[in-house]
């Protein structure tokens, strides 16, 4: 899911080299509307690699992963850090860094169980999370 037409253009390319190494699905769409509005959970594993960090609030973020994952589905995402509390646009980078606390209160807000929030480094000299 993205909502960059060009990369899911690329998407679909790979799927129809190899449809059984790549993808069972390409939307262009915004990811919290798309997992919201799924009826029945039925995805076991949502990676978000550098992208909640283009969201500023991730309520709609997590209430989405929580209806889209089935029981004991995973949720995996990597974002800037913010070292105050909740979360705020760091203007030099035109994106929004979130605070573990932050994460940490959405996780529970929606009942997930938090395996580990760590710093990792994505890009050189810009701390964040996975």
């Amino acid at each position: 899911i993205d909502l960059c037409e060009e990369m899911s253009d690329l998407a679909f390319i790979r799927a129809d080299e190899d449809a059984e190494t790549f993808y069972d699905e390409v939307e262009t769409r915004d990811a919290r509307d798309y997992l919201l509005k799924r009826v029945i959970p039925s995805i076991d594993l949502i990676t978000a690699a550098y992208s909640v960090n283009y969201m500023g609030g991730l309520s709609a973020v997590f209430d989405g992963a929580k209806n889209a994952l089935k029981q004991g589905g995973f949720f995996i995402f990597t974002t800037d850090r913010y070292d105050g509390e909740g979360y705020h646009l760091l203007r030099e980078l035109q994106r929004f860094g979130h605070s573990e606390s932050y994460i940490r209160s959405q996780a529970e807000r929606v009942g997930f169980k938090l395996h580990e929030v760590k710093p990792v480094e994505v890009y050189k000299d810009i701390p964040s999370f996975g």
